[in-house]
């Protein structure tokens, strides 16, 4: 079904409303860009963190951006233990740049801003798993909620409070649906198979039989 028009604040371009994935942030409750050019922007950034990781993989010895000395790669403070990164700047340096004062005035601004600062750190963390987990977009995901009506693909009922979970190809990654918990769980219980919920059909017939 065609949708009505919109152009592209990225390319340009004015496409078809189906075009562009749903953001209800916005009046028409639809992204500005394109998904072509939401594709291509994800793709962009996804290079752009594998750059950085790069760049900050430590070495035996590296030259500290602050005080321009060589020094250990035990005198950098790590950035993330879960990709082994490393910051440009020495702990001593951190030290003198960053005074009891600034960490408690950090501190304060975190405890007037709590839940805010939370929920933005989490969104950005779901739209980075999205993307480099599923290769899908945060605007695709929602389309696809509201076309399964907020309903499991499967049992076709609403989650509630424990919401819908992202469900892909175990082997190649991609990315299938929205479930409830008990669905996605139940597929990986039986190993992604065809042939092992089919013969879960066929026990639960028999014995319905019986009981019949």
């Amino acid at each position: 079904m065609n949708e009505m028009p919109k152009t592209c604040c990225s390319c340009g371009q004015q496409k078809d409303g189906s075009e562009f994935s749903k953001n209800l942030r916005y009046a028409d409750s639809k992204e500005k860009k394109c998904r072509a050019c939401l594709r291509e922007m994800e793709g962009k950034a996804r290079d752009a963190r594998r750059e950085f990781m790069k760049d900050r993989a430590p070495r035996p010895l590296q030259a500290c951006k602050k005080c321009l000395e060589v020094k250990k790669s035990s005198e950098f403070s790590s950035v993330s233990a879960t990709y082994n990164l490393i910051l440009k700047v020495c702990k001593e340096c951190r030290k003198l740049e960053y005074t009891p004062e600034k960490r408690e005035a950090a501190r304060l601004r975190y405890q007037g801003d709590r839940e805010n600062i939370r929920a933005r750190a989490n969104a950005h963390a779901r739209r980075k798993r999205y993307v480099e987990k599923y290769g899908v977009s945060v605007g695709e995901v929602a389309d696809l909620r509201s076309k399964q009506n907020d309903k499991c693909a499967i049992c076709k009922t609403s989650p509630g409070a424990g919401g819908l979970h992202v469900d892909h190809d175990h082997a190649t990654g991609r990315f299938r649906g929205l479930l409830c918990m008990p669905c996605n769980v139940g597929l990986g219980f039986f190993k992604d198979s065809t042939k092992n919920l089919s013969n879960a059909i066929l026990y639960l017939e028999s014995h319905l039989k019986k009981e019949g």
